[in-house]
């Protein structure tokens, strides 16, 4: 099957398999900090799980747990390596579970990084999106920017930056580009 898919993932990093040629491939934390260091990015996202908004709250726990341990190899390889100037944002994990947000949100805040996202799982709908958002955000410190991943509908953009996030990415907007439309 040369089907790409996640194969595992594990303390050393996640296993998949390519969908060019079906090779097996291990995607460790400090790889991912190496290829962002390679292309030369601004700004460079540590290694996470974004975990499924199905998943149920022990696999989460886990999951975050280990996001947070992956951010410290992340941002050890970037001392020791990165170049100078890279920005390197943590990643707030914890699914749609209020607990493990605060505890990630905690653990990212308390690292050196200069920005903090916020990724994973933020719920079934808009209504719960904006609830794990603004739990998130509440616990975040205002000294540095935040960032919300994946989301870009205009009016998500409008409710962020009242639940307090300063910067988006998102694929939407290219996609309608593709098709001829703009924002």
């Amino acid at each position: 099957d040369r089907a790409g898919k996640v194969l595992e993932i594990a303390e050393s990093g996640v296993r998949f398999r390519s969908y060019l040629d079906g090779s097996e491939k291990l995607l460790a934390p400090e790889t991912s900090m190496e290829v962002q260091a390679a292309l030369g990015s601004d700004l460079a996202l540590v290694f996470d799980e974004c975990t499924p908004f199905h998943a149920d709250r022990d696999y989460t726990a886990r999951s975050t747990e280990r996001t947070h341990r992956w951010l410290r190899r992340c941002l050890d390889w970037h001392h020791e390596h990165g170049p100078d100037g890279q920005l390197v944002y943590g990643i707030v994990q914890g699914g749609v579970f209020e607990d493990l947000r605060l505890e990630s949100a905690q653990a990212v805040a308390a690292s050196e990084c200069d920005g903090i996202a916020v990724g994973g799982s933020l719920g079934a709908d808009k209504d719960e999106m904006h609830t794990v958002v603004d739990w998130t955000t509440a616990a975040l410190p205002e000294d540095r920017p935040r960032h919300l991943l994946g989301i870009g509908e205009i009016d998500d953009l409008v409710r962020g930056v009242e639940l307090g996030i300063d910067t988006f990415d998102c694929a939407m907007p290219t996609r309608l580009g593709r098709h001829g439309m703009v924002l």
